[in-house]
């Protein structure tokens, strides 16, 4: 019985995937407006999380600027979403048409070379990992978290292969990306996941920040330069804008404190890409220590 559940949700799904893939981008946007109408109004889409976040990044802000934030960013994460599945159809003339480069010295600099390539969950992260693969001229290493329907779980691995990246599974990770990097592969972080207990404490937006270690393992045992860089939507121009740095960390000979100042130099630089365009990150993400779940309650 589970087995045929799993599989009509599957075909449901791939029907989903290839009608919103049909529609052009006009219409995506009438959709994505539509989404985040019914987000917003009517499922009130992890609302309290996204309240509780928004005063945490900025308790500078009025109430209404906010509430600003918070309405555009529910029409960032539906277009996001109807964008995403159009990733196996983006090709390299799509890329080169419509992402304004405002940065990419630091990406050229080690064309070739072993990195570690580093991102977060803002803007348009999936064009970013679409963008890295042009640039390196081969796959890309990503974590991918293996699902309970294996039909789905399939079918995610295959359009993960479409859009040129290749699946990791998140059990063993460590250990596996240990073994890409002495190969001198390509693997891409989104390096702002809440491990909870699991993680490394650093300060983001000014509060304590559960943040994974795996970057600071992999940078100690390597020494490989940390680019990180994003790629965001200018709704304005109709354009996606692009940057990418080289990370500079302060060194110390004890681990602990290298760990922390090689997380926070990341959140860091995401924070200030935040603030920058600060409706496309994801402010339903339980991002910080605190208990959600409680407030949720409320």
């Amino acid at each position: 019985m589970t087995r045929l559940k799993h599989y009509i949700e599957y075909l449901f799904v791939r029907f989903l995937y290839w009608l919103l893939g049909t529609f052009p981008e006009w219409m995506m946007r009438a959709v994505a407006r539509f989404l985040a109408f019914i987000m917003r109004f009517v499922i009130h889409y992890r609302s309290t999380v996204i309240d509780v976040n928004l005063e945490l990044a900025f308790p500078e802000k009025s109430k209404a600027e906010r509430k600003q934030i918070k309405n555009k960013f529910y029409y960032h994460i539906a277009l996001f979403f109807l964008e995403f599945i159009r990733g196996p159809k983006v090709t390299d003339q799509y890329l080169e048409e419509r992402i304004i480069i405002e940065d990419d010295t630091a990406l050229k600099k080690y064309i070739g070379k072993p990195v570690l390539l580093v991102s977060g969950h803002i803007g348009e992260f999936n064009l970013w990992l679409m963008l890295m693969v042009k640039y390196l001229g081969t796959h890309l290493n990503v974590i991918f978290k293996d699902q309970r329907n294996p039909y789905t779980s399939q079918m995610n691995v295959d359009f993960r292969y479409a859009c040129g990246q290749k699946p990791i599974f998140s059990k063993g990770a460590i250990k596996k990306c240990i073994e890409l990097l002495e190969a001198k592969e390509y693997i891409g972080f989104l390096n702002d996941q809440n491990p909870w207990d699991r993680g490394i404490n650093v300060n983001f937006f000014g509060h304590e920040a559960p943040t994974m270690k795996g970057l600071a393992i992999f940078k100690e045992q390597f020494d490989y330069p940390i680019l990180q860089g994003y790629v965001v939507r200018d709704e304005q121009k109709g354009m996606y804008r692009f940057w990418i740095n080289e990370l500079e960390i302060e060194k110390s000979d004890d681990q602990e404190t290298y760990y922390k100042n090689i997380l926070q130099a990341s959140n860091d630089h995401l924070e200030a890409a935040v603030k920058r365009f600060p409706d496309q990150y994801l402010w339903s993400h339980r991002r910080w220590r605190i208990e959600y779940h409680e407030l949720e309650k409320l």
